[in-house]
């Protein structure tokens, strides 16, 4: 049932992709887009992918990417000359992410969650392991990802009773997304609690990255 309601999302995603399309160019005439960038959304790369193996961080908001600095650093430590693809889903974001100046990362906007974009996005930067920050799921987006066999790890884990009780409705379905995590690290006991209840496995708590 879930496997057929994926199917169904995948398939409307496609249909409605030119709505997306008219949706973007309005949010240019608001000055909420970075003009020449827009072409990121769709999988068409601004920037050309560093050589060798590269981890991919999603971080949509500005908090979740400033979290992602100091987890950079933390990964530099260890791996000095790690290649880091950063993408966020907002202008603000983006702007912060434009001032880095090292060569090892690169920033794009979120691909779109719709098969055909992810499959050009994943072909093009190859990611040898994804973090994903905190709390925007995006079910096309992991699940091509998961069936690419690259290993997904979210982290800041973020699950309020608010949102658990939202997603309670939808337990089915919020099941099979998240189960594309292969290790979920939860930012409080009641983020770990409320993931466990709607059926997910291999969950920790570690506490805020931020």
């Amino acid at each position: 049932m879930t496997k057929f309601l994926l199917l169904i999302y995948k398939i409307l995603s496609v249909i409605f992709l030119p709505i997306i399309i008219i949706i973007i160019i309005f949010r240019i005439f608001q000055n909420k887009e970075i003009n020449n960038r827009i072409k990121e959304r769709f999988a068409f790369s601004s920037k050309k992918r560093p050589e060798g193996k590269l981890i991919w961080i999603n971080a949509s908001s500005i908090g979740e990417y400033l979290a992602t600095l100091s987890l950079i650093k933390k990964i530099r430590k260890i791996k000095p000359k790690t290649k880091i693809l950063i993408t966020t889903n907002t202008k603000t974001s983006a702007l912060l992410a434009q001032k880095i100046t090292d060569k090892n990362i690169v920033h794009q906007f979120t691909p779109q969650d719709n098969p055909l974009v992810i499959k050009k996005f994943l072909n093009y930067w190859k990611p040898s392991l994804v973090l994903w920050m905190e709390s925007e799921f995006w079910p096309i987006i992991l699940n091509e990802t998961k069936n690419y066999r690259i290993e997904i790890i979210l982290l800041n884990g973020r699950m309020s009773d608010k949102s658990f009780k939202n997603w309670n409705y939808f337990k089915f379905f919020f099941k099979e997304i998240i189960s594309n995590f292969s290790l979920i690290l939860a930012m409080s006991k009641i983020d770990q609690k409320n993931f466990k209840k709607l059926g997910a496995k291999n969950v920790n708590f570690i506490g805020n990255l931020k």
